[in-house]
């Protein structure tokens, strides 16, 4: 992960970019990657990507509220807020469901709310597969909080208070400034 390496983050831009091309062809009724969906609209607003990588983005997520896969790899709220989308809903699972319950809360509240999300954040997540990759012998890239990060961009919150926090990507949230 070059980001955790400390890389430039304008060096991830096109490295996304191509990112994006392999994902937006990526689609099949066989599809079960709700992480990913979070995770490429949530890079998406980080780095800022062009309309045209965003719509790529969008249309597949769409493709996957569209069809017949299990609800659990759909998109829900969380997805719906980050693209923009007031129409359409669905309750998501935890931890994914506090966080967009967080972005309907006013931004001081929200901004308290996410400090104390991020302080827990890795906890919720101990049945993801990238749980605990710091103790095997590969598979380690980082843990950020990427979705969170993408939320605070978009709500225009005030991060100082948790602008240290180990999983919060803070200089994602602030590198075109």
């Amino acid at each position: 992960n070059k980001y955790s390496k400390g890389d430039f983050i304008k060096e991830l831009q096109p490295i996304f970019k191509e990112s994006v091309e392999n994902f937006s062809q990526g689609w099949s009724e066989d599809y079960q990657g709700y992480p990913l969906l979070l995770q490429m609209i949530s890079l998406g607003i980080l780095l800022e990507v062009p309309e045209a990588e965003h719509q790529k983005i969008t249309a597949f997520i769409y493709k996957a509220h569209d069809s017949t896969i299990e609800a659990i790899w759909k998109p829900d709220n969380l997805i719906f807020f980050l693209m923009g989308d007031t129409k359409n809903k669905r309750k998501g699972d935890k931890p994914y469901e506090k966080l967009y319950e967080i972005t309907q809360l006013p931004k001081l509240e929200a901004e308290k709310a996410i400090k104390d999300y991020l302080e827990v954040w890795y906890s919720l997540h101990q049945a993801d597969p990238w749980y605990n990759t710091h103790l095997r012998d590969s598979g380690y890239s980082g843990y950020w909080a990427w979705e969170v990060a993408a939320v605070v961009k978009v709500m225009k919150l005030n991060d100082s208070s948790f602008k240290d926090n180990p999983y919060y990507p803070y200089d994602m949230v602030h590198w075109e400034k």
